[in-house]
């Protein structure tokens, strides 16, 4: 244990003081911000408070500690080991029912560990270290030097400013330091004054200046640094009964001032001046002081105590002390602020309790059985007198008189007396001077005379008067602005005529049930009903008009059932509806505007409504109460989590008072705040993926669930039909009204968002995914980042790679059979067919020399001068005889041999010159080698070729032309020597740490000694062992050397496994934007001109001897192909790469405007810079072609200078171009820098790429394969737009759309890296500083 800790001490001390410092200016703004009020908190229940027992899963009642980690768990220590709550679940460690623990944890202290994952655990028997990860406790072993450990009771316990751990025990006092391992004890010394006063420690405590203080028995201890001793502070004695001064917790409020609670002395607090007490005895009715157990800072002013006899407030200035009744008579031990601000309460019998803090800005009252609360629950209704006191109806308990600013309630119930209320059941109240009228359930309505208190009138129905109510049962009373009463009740509507003290009924609303009524500012009166919709009743003209729902008009009432009618402040008329929502009077229109769900009203059940200034309705349903902006339809509910008295709410039970303070009245109390002062919750809860249930595919029952949160990998066997993830909102404060959202990569394209914690996925195909999940707190603040899981998905064993080969086998095996059984019958026509081939070789072995002598005419006249002779001294003679057949056989032999000579030494020649240069291009080698050996395979019947490649598919970049003639030389010279056999073997392998292409041929004829094998590569050099009846000059393997030497490669020779000639080559992978041939050119002719390196020309000219002399001198500088016409141009084109075209004008069959306007109109094309060269010198001409987009017109006759120097600058101009575009961090060309198809083109390309930036098997091939291009024709016509290759473009695009990331700065560096395609960070990083100079987070500083 010792050396797991020291490990990570150094880092983790002074992250702990980081946030230990932080932690503590938090509580410190918590204390400020979200305690407002705390005036009355004396005998008021709070609004929110949850109790959580064993009934609830708590493992045992009593808790002694609680923490909250760095997570945001809190963590309960309590009789039965420890417990870890999520808001919403108990998971229990170490408790009676842990299988896995055999040591039963009765804990007192629970204290995180400095690295913040990790919680101490002080108990009855010693300390432990609890390991979150693997969920198993770890008992502290260490011992100081002279061998003691902590044994017994660990008391208490903290980190000092050094982080070394300061343990209060009842053997004394020890500090460990866990960056040595080293333990130490303190105990108390008879005769040293400076030591620990007992060795009893009880209470650990550090301050806000990091001193250490220490609770013992026998009085208070400050640790004192420099001298490592202790300060003693003992308190007088305060009474003349003897006991100990034994000193439970300690607390320093906001202002710096140390507060000691006692076992037996009452609260003290401790002047730091002159080391006083000043005492504050906690008082009961059974002993003089009771046993403080814990002290907590409420608010800045308020501090609460915890005593074996409940729970006290302190007020700090007024130094006065008040039990809360909510804590009656229960041992409170515990007290810890969550990060919301929500306080825990531990008790030593009645487990946790949790205090919203909403709970200050929300009242709640209720009956409690007492005289002066509320005398019944179901509350239906509140009236208000000029004192800004309340009348209060309620339906089980009669008439209460509420003051609002001493919280006391008169209760006003029926006893059968006259004087008293009728009936308890009350649902209509009205304010009539110094009369309150008061509507019952079935006794009529009684009126109470408001200075003395008592009913002095009661009307009641009478079925012989008409003149009397309707009927007893009266739900609402009304005094319009002429003073005119009017009643409703369940049978009727009536108007009271004071003069004869009578009452007057409309019949109009004979039988009708009225449940509210309200004056409009034009003095109509309208009158909700319970199914008859609306009433509008006209004073001045006695009519009435009735308003019904009709489904087929949708400017109608929302419902016939109306409970409450309301004016807002600026006079909308409002209807709540019992079904339908709400309803709004349009006076304009004479229709209605509804509002339910369609418009985000959570409830279509309202009993209540009011307004307030900011024109937000607050609407009392059975739902809860709903804050709804009926403009933006943005609403908020609040339910019981945010200390409502239920969610359901009473009819027409809502009142705004005088002072602006909203009253709702509920089935269980009434509720009352201010709607501009209610708590929200601003603070980001954490995302937690705790667990996934695996449910078996076999068809059992059987469900296994498996912890796994801080794991970020899980693998699901594939005989898991469906798992389900369950994950954890650590919010508080109401958690039923947490949201989550999830998404799963591959199945979800948005997020899903959901009120349950858990969701199921079913028959997920195997592979990888990425699960994800968000988190809201009840206000809809959402977690910072996602949490998320990578899940593997298993693939039965029949789908795996390995039974796909078996399958791949066993098909192939079956096609063999097939093929074998076809092969027999095919023979004949393969026959047929090597005949054919034979054939074909020939003839275009045939038509290549024919054309090879062509282009090589000039070379040989010498020779067929020679030839030409003889021919005409034959023909001369005139006669045939046997010196004219001599000479003709002498001629034929000589010509074929001439003709042979003249093929190797011209290849030989050129490859030998120092000018001669390779032309680079990807070779896929293995389809290449076997299109080279099946020209060969016939060529001879005796001898047959037997191959072996290693891989299917390989890649380099070599000039394919010169690899050509490298392999047919090599089989030319084995089919020279071999008897039955040729073996022919290609594949990758390493040569020193190097991979390296090795191609090997070797027969089984009479081989060379080593003598030969050191000559065997000079030219004309032929080996004096051949027995073949081939001919040849002895310079076919001097080529093969000279080639592989210019690829910078390596052969050699040995004998092959058969005893004959082996040849071995070795060619290196070169990159591809490396693949540069190398020029050597002489120095008069390269001075002078910009150097852009390898540049290919195609000079178009139809003159032979002008297209030679170009030829010949622009190839000292550059690669030149040559054309006589634009069609032969168009088709060298095609099939070459070319930088610059040099056209001539006038010219057969295709001239050069037309090639100008063709090369103009290919998109593949078109970049190609075009110079015109024309002897037409005319104004004219000049215009023509620069119309067709030529980029320079040079006339006739003209300087070579003149031409060299403009080819260089439009090269230099398009390497500037291309430099410019590579180190710009956005993609796009500047206006007019290349042309409008180009840039089109080019747009098309970067999409594609973007498209797949995340797509792992995103290739060169799948780019061409979409821009329907070959790969030769992507990389010419990218190569001439960019000056880049595929590779090295694709590699860009990705960079400057990271650079573009990192500008807007919404994403970190290791974000925009994967989001452009890298899978290493490091690489990425390398990429980015080589592109742009700066490394990726320079980059974001500087943007």
């Amino acid at each position: 244990m010792r050396q797991a800790v020291m490990n990570e001490n150094k880092f983790y001390i002074c992250v702990s003081q980081i946030y230990n410092t932080m932690n503590h200016l938090l509580r410190i703004l918590v204390l400020i911000v979200v305690i407002a009020q705390t005036d009355s908190l004396c005998g008021q229940t709070f609004s929110v408070m949850r109790k959580y027992d064993v009934k609830t899963g708590l493992s045992d009642n009593t808790v002694r500690t609680i923490m909250q980690d760095s997570t945001g768990y809190i963590w309960l220590g309590t009789r039965d080991g420890v417990n870890r709550f999520n808001g919403t679940e108990f998971t229990k460690f170490a408790d009676s029912t842990d299988p896995s623990n055999n040591t039963l944890l009765n804990v007192l202290k629970l204290y995180p560990h400095i690295d913040r994952v990790n919680v101490w655990t002080a108990t009855t028997d010693g300390l432990y270290l609890f390991n979150t990860q693997s969920k198993s406790f770890t008992p502290f072993d260490e011992k100081t030097e002279q061998g003691i450990g902590i044994a017994g009771a660990v008391n208490d316990l903290c980190y000092d400013d050094d982080g070394q751990l300061w343990i209060g025990t009842s053997r004394g006092l020890f500090v460990y330091d866990e960056r040595k391992g080293q333990l130490r004890r303190y105990v108390r010394s008879q005769v040293d004054p400076t030591s620990l006063p007992d060795n009893q420690v009880i209470s650990v405590f550090r301050d806000s200046s990091g001193t250490l203080w220490f609770g013992t028995c026998q009085g208070l201890a400050k640790y004192k640094k420099a001298s490592d001793n202790f300060a003693v502070y003992r308190l007088p004695r305060l009474t003349k009964v003897s006991h100990s001064f034994e000193i439970s917790t300690l607390m320093e409020t906001a202002d710096g001032e140390i507060w000691v609670g006692t076992r037996y002395d009452g609260l003290l607090h401790l002047d730091r001046s002159d080391g006083t007490f000043t005492a504050y005895p906690v008082a009961t009715a059974y002993q003089g002081n009771t046993w403080i157990r814990a002290l907590f800072q409420y608010s800045p002013d308020v501090f609460f105590i915890g005593t074996e006899d409940g729970l006290f407030l302190f007020r700090q200035k007024e130094k006065s002390l008040h039990k809360l009744e909510a804590f009656d008579s229960k041992c409170i031990y515990s007290f810890s602020r969550d990060r919301e601000g929500g306080v825990w309460v531990g008790t030593y019998f009645d487990g946790i309790y949790y205090i919203s803090p909403q709970s200050n800005y929300i009242k709640w009252y209720y009956e409690k059985h007492k005289q002066n609360s509320l005398s019944g629950n179901a509350v239906s209704q509140f009236c208000e007198d000029p004192g800004g006191n309340l009348w209060i109806a309620t339906e089980n308990g009669g008439l209460n008189y509420f003051n609002p600013r001493t919280e006391e309630f008169t209760r006003y119930m029926a006893n059968g007396s006259s004087t008293n209320i009728s009936y308890n059941n009350i649902h209509a109240l009205l304010l009539d001077d110094h009369r309150l009228w008061i509507g019952t359930f079935s006794q009529g309505i009684d009126v109470m005379d408001l200075k003395t208190r008592s009913i002095v009138r009661n009307y009641q129905y009478n079925m012989n008067d008409s003149n009397s109510i309707p009927h007893n049962y009266v739900y609402s009373l009304y005094k319009n602005r002429y003073g005119e009463i009017f009643v409703g009740t369940m049978r009727g509507l009536c108007q009271f005529l004071p003069e004869i003290n009578k009452f007057h009924r409309f019949e109009e609303l004979r039988d009708v049930f009225v449940y509210d009524m309200l004056e409009d500012s034009a003095g109509t009166l309208w009158i909700a009903t319970k199914e008859g919709g609306i009433w509008r009743y006209d004073r001045k003209t006695g009519k009435f008009r009735n308003y019904k729902h009709s489904a087929s008009d949708a400017g109608s009432l929302s419902d016939n059932r109306v409970i409450r009618v309301y004016i807002d402040r600026i006079g909308q008329l409002w209807f709540c509806t019992e079904g339908g929502g709400i309803s709004r009077y349009d006076y304009d229109s004479d229709s209605f505007v509804n509002y339910n769900y369609q418009k985000k009203l959570y409830s279509h059940v309202i009993y209540g409504i009011l307004d307030d200034k900011d024109g937000n309705l607050w609407l009392s349903s059975n739902h809860g109460i709903i804050k709804y902006n009926p403009l933006t339809e943005e609403s908020k509910l609040y339910t019981h989590e945010d200390g409502l008295q239920s969610n359901l709410f009473n009819f027409r039970s809502s009142l705004k008072a005088s002072n602006g303070l909203f009253y709702f009245g509920g089935v269980e109390g009434f509720n009352c705040f201010y709607p501009d002062k209610l708590y929200t919750n601003t603070v980001k809860p954490t995302a937690v993926i705790s667990s996934i249930n695996l449910h078996d595919s076999s068809g059992s029952a059987e469900t296994r669930k498996i912890n796994i949160s801080r794991q970020s990998e899980f693998t699901v066997d594939y005989h898991v039909s469906s798992f389900e993830i369950g994950y954890e909102c650590l919010s508080f404060v109401a958690p039923s009204k947490n949201r989550y959202a999830y998404k799963i990569d591959q199945v979800h394209d948005d997020w899903v968002y959901t009120d349950k914690h858990s969701v199921t996925f079913m028959d997920l195909p195997s592979g990888t995914y990425k699960f994800m999940v968000r988190v809201a707190n009840n206000d809809g603040v959402w977690s910072d980042n996602p949490c998320f899981i990578n899940l593997h998905i298993e693939a039965p064993f029949w789908k795996t790679t390995s039974a796909k080969v078996v399958y791949v086998f066993l098909l192939l095996l079956s096609v063999c059979l097939l093929l074998f059984r076809y092969s027999k019958k095919q023979s004949e026509k393969r026959e047929r067919e090597k005949k054919d081939m034979e054939l074909m070789m020939e003839q275009e072995m045939y038509r290549s020399k024919i054309q090879f002598f062509t282009h090589v005419a000039h070379e040989i006249k010498t020779p067929v001068s020679l030839i030409k002779a003889p021919l005409e001294a034959v023909f001369e003679s005139g006669a045939w005889n046997e010196e004219t057949e001599s000479n003709l056989s002498i001629i034929r032999q000589n010509t074929d041999r001439l003709l042979e000579l003249i093929k190797q030494l011209l290849n030989f020649r050129k490859v030998d010159q120092d000018g001669y240069k390779l032309s680079y291009s990807e070779v896929d080698i293995i389809p290449f080698m076997k299109g080279i050996i099946k020209r060969f395979a016939s060529f001879s019947s005796s001898v047959s070729i037997h191959t072996e490649f290693v891989q299917e598919h390989l890649v380099y970049n070599v000039d394919a032309e010169a690899l050509t003639k490298i392999v047919s030389n090599l089989l030319t010279n084995a089919f020279k020597y071999a008897r039955t056999g040729i073996w022919v073997s290609t594949g990758e392998v390493v040569v020193e740490d190097a991979p390296m292409l090795e191609i090997s041929v070797g027969d089984d004829g009479p081989g060379v000694t080593e003598v030969e094998a050191a000559r065997i590569f000079e030219p004309f050099y032929r080996s004096g062992n051949n027995n073949s009846t081939e001919t040849g000059f002895g310079i076919g393997l001097s080529l093969v050397k000279l080639l592989v030497d210019k690829h910078g490669g390596k052969i050699s020779v040995g004998r092959s496994s058969q005893g004959g000639f082996l040849i071995t080559i070795h060619l290196p992978k070169i990159e591809a934007s490396t693949t540069k041939p190398t020029v050597n050119r002489n120095e008069h002719e390269s001075g002078g001109h910009f150097e852009i390196g390898e540049c290919n020309l195609l000079i178009v000219e139809d003159t032979h001897d002008m297209l030679e002399f170009l030829l010949k001198n622009l190839g000292y500088n550059y690669n030149v192909l040559g054309a006589t016409n634009g069609k032969e141009a168009l088709k060298l084109l095609h099939n070459n790469t070319v930088d610059i075209i040099i056209s001539d004008i006038v010219m057969p069959e295709m001239d050069g405007f037309e090639l100008l306007n063709a090369v103009r109109a290919d998109k593949m094309l078109c970049h190609i810079p075009f110079i015109l060269l024309s002897a037409q010198s005319s104004v004219n001409s000049k215009i023509t072609g620069l119309d067709y987009g030529a980029d320079a017109y040079i006339e006739k006759p003209f300087s070579l200078s003149h031409i060299k120097a403009t080819i260089d600058n439009l090269l230099k101009n398009r390497k500037v171009l291309f430099e410019r575009f590579a180190s710009m961090s956005n993609l796009e060309y500047g206006k007019g820098e290349i042309k409008r198809s180009d840039f089109e083109w080019l747009e098309q390309v970067n999409g594609i790429i973007i498209r797949n930036f995340t797509n792992e098997g995103f290739t060169v091939d799948i780019l061409a394969s979409e821009m329907a291009l070959s790969r030769s024709n992507l990389q010419r016509k990218l190569k001439g737009v960019t000056g880049l290759p595929p590779i090295d473009y694709i590699r860009l695009v990705r960079l400057k759309a990271a650079a573009q990331f990192l500008k807007e700065g919404k994403y970190r560096v290791n974000e925009v890296c994967y989001l452009v395609g890298f899978s290493n960070h490091s690489y990425f990083a390398r990429c980015f500083q080589k592109q742009f100079g700066v490394l990726p987070k320079d980059y974001m500083k500087g943007s």
